[in-house]
């Protein structure tokens, strides 16, 4: 299967806004770019279930997107997680969704790739 990257989809991951008025408006507007992520390939799946870790499978896209998108990427998923409170950080291994191995990790804030 051939995917393409698009600008908006590029666009879409690395603009984070911590600007929105209410915690509520920035949740959905997380929630709408990682509806285009899963749509793009680049994510697979989120699951939680307090007290543990997230899980956060990505997909091949993930993979193919320059680095500063990949934090960007990960950034919108800790927002989504947080239910965007703003300086909260929810820390969470990023996983391959083919082989379920962990690619990088998130954690106080910061993204790290392996």
């Amino acid at each position: 299967m051939k995917v393409r990257i698009t600008l908006a989809l590029i666009a879409s991951l690395i603009s984070f806004s911590g600007y929105a008025a209410t915690d509520e408006q920035r949740f959905k507007a997380c929630q709408a770019k990682l509806i285009k992520a899963n749509e793009s390939g680049a994510l697979q799946d989120i699951g939680w279930t307090p007290p543990s870790e997230p899980k956060v499978l990505v997909g091949e896209i993930f993979f193919k997107l320059p680095i500063d998108v990949k934090e960007g990427f990960v950034q919108t998923i800790n927002c989504f997680l947080s239910a965007a409170q703003v300086g909260m950080c929810v820390d969470f291994d990023v996983r391959s969704g083919l082989t379920g191995k962990p690619v990088g990790r998130f954690a106080k804030c910061h993204f790290e790739m392996n």
